[in-house]
């Protein structure tokens, strides 16, 4: 009965042997999340940069094929966690089995299972949004990319809003405007290492855990990432369509942007990322002078506004009312505030013109200018 016991213990001993070793190399990995996924990142946007045109679908819209493409990368993220998993667990399995010579084979088998999906999960989402950005025509530059750190900070949750702040929002949006790449590289490398460690380290329940988990995250990073090209698409077409808007009144762009996007409540990840997108073409003392108006109360930006020239006061309720069909919705806060605006602005609302722009972008993604 001893060399039963004995036995029992010591396989019990060594099947613990790759959770133990997962969660070792999970506290050790730290230094090399400070570099893997940025230079991941870089090299992906070079490589996906040099490709030649993609072949667009026939007949599908935007929003279509943008749902295609997240569908297709949840499946694929789902499955690659299934099959780390299932492979973590067989390690776990084996090692039971054979005791603690097979711990020798099954630790490295475990560490190269946690590696591998990790990576795969990374160039999954990182083909979505790369697919995304396409679609919309709004790619992400390799030689500037603030904005894909941005959106990536927002996406993975590494930039959260301080709730004790009355002023929450515009603290928020001040951390992101100049997102330092090798910093949110780290972060977001060390999340992911974490969540491959604590959804792999349980033998069986691994298997489930990793593709429900998988399939979420990929979800909501997809989800994230087409609102936020589905924003700046727009807002590239109003910009081109009224050039003007940007080069001669750009606090007033941005101040008319932020109450539309804060009229409902707080800052979303697409909203902020397209605010901070538009602060950065400021210069450092007028931003800090802008980000000081971003306030709750428009009557000040009212005031301005009623002060444009006659010939620029259309394309600018033109910019308000895109802004607030954006998000797909048009709550009454948004109505009473563009309608204060057209006011002022000496024009007449089109109470129907907001609402159409609301199911263009429903439908189709885009709208059809």
């Amino acid at each position: 009965m001893a060399s039963v016991t004995s036995l029992h213990g010591a396989r019990t001993s060594a099947s613990s042997a790759i959770a133990a070793s997962l969660q070792v190399f999970g506290t050790q990995a730290k230094g090399f999340g400070r570099s893997w996924f940025p230079e991941l990142v870089a090299s992906y946007l070079r490589w996906w940069t040099a490709l030649q045109p993609r072949v667009r679908a026939e007949g599908a819209t935007q929003a279509e094929r943008a749902e295609t493409i997240i569908r297709n990368a949840c499946i694929k993220a789902s499955l690659t966690g299934a099959a780390a998993g299932t492979l973590a667990t067989s390690a776990t399995v084996f090692t039971t089995e054979t005791g603690a010579a097979g711990a020798l084979f099954a630790v490295p088998a475990g560490l190269l299972i946690l590696g591998s999906e990790m990576l795969a999960r990374a160039a999954i989402h990182l083909e979505m949004t790369c697919d995304l950005a396409d679609i919309f025509e709004v790619p992400f530059a390799p030689k500037e990319p603030e904005d894909l750190w941005r959106l990536y900070a927002l996406a993975f949750h590494t930039e959260e809003r301080a709730e004790e702040l009355e002023d929450q929002d515009r603290e928020f949006l001040h951390r992101i405007i100049d997102p330092e790449d090798r910093e949110v590289g780290r972060m977001i490398g060390q999340k992911l290492i974490g969540e491959s460690v604590l959804r792999n380290v349980v033998p069986f329940v691994g298997v489930a855990t990793s593709a429900i988990a998988n399939w979420q995250l990929t979800r909501h990073v997809g989800d994230t990432v087409r609102r936020y090209c589905r924003y700046q698409r727009a807002l590239r077409d109003i910009i081109e369509r009224h050039p003007g808007l940007i080069e001669k009144h750009l606090d007033l762009v941005i101040e008319g942007v932020w109450f539309i996007f804060t009229a409902d409540g707080h800052l979303t990840p697409e909203e902020a990322a397209t605010l901070a997108q538009l602060l950065r073409k400021a210069t450092t003392a007028r931003r800090r002078a802008l980000e000081n108006r971003l306030i709750a109360d428009e009557e000040a930006w009212l005031h301005r506004l009623a002060r444009l020239p006659k010939g620029e006061r259309a394309p600018f309720l033109d910019l308000l009312e895109v802004a607030a069909a954006m998000d797909k919705a048009y709550s009454e806060r948004e109505r009473t505030l563009i309608a204060r605006a057209a006011e002022a602005l000496g024009k007449k609302m089109d109470p129907r013109r907001v609402p159409a722009m609301v199911r263009q972008f429903n439908d189709v993604g885009v709208l059809e200018v």
